[in-house]
């Protein structure tokens, strides 16, 4: 009877040990906003064309039908700024960029804003946008109107 209750006692210590190694791990990461993306978000200008995530994807609207994209921007599908480093998702907050981006959908801005890093997805919170003229495109120029 001894060995049964010593085996139940290492069981529990066992058991013990492990609850605390994961309360400590949960601990060292901290809240969900401490430490995290908000913490290491930094303010950035960024250049590149609008773009809605289903036609970039899948091909589906020819790369010149900035009214179709527009529209799919509209309804909600995904937007993002195509850039020379690779695709950064764009937002507003929570009532989303839609009505900020459709009417710059498919064409070449200056994107100011809170960039985001997590898991390998880049995520940039707009503060502002301007179209880029088309002779400013290259020298990264921004159209004052």
């Amino acid at each position: 009877m001894f060995t049964r209750k010593f085996v139940v006692g290492a069981g529990s210590v066992a058991l013990l040990i492990a609850l605390s190694l994961t309360a400590v791990t949960v601990l060292a990461q901290g809240e969900p906003g401490e430490g995290s993306a908000r913490m290491m978000a930094k303010d950035v200008t960024l250049q590149g064309k609008v773009v809605d995530l289903h036609c970039y994807m899948t091909a589906d609207t020819p790369p010149a039908d900035a009214t179709k994209c527009a529209e799919c921007i509209r309804a909600g599908v995904p937007v993002a700024l195509e850039t020379e480093d690779g695709l950064v998702m764009l937002g507003a907050g929570v009532k989303g960029p839609a009505k900020t981006c459709a009417a710059h959908a498919g064409q070449h801005v200056t994107v100011r804003g809170k960039l985001y890093e997590k898991a390998g997805v880049k995520y940039l919170e707009i503060e502002g946008i301007e179209a880029q003229t088309a002779s400013a495109e290259g020298r990264g120029e921004t159209d004052p109107s």
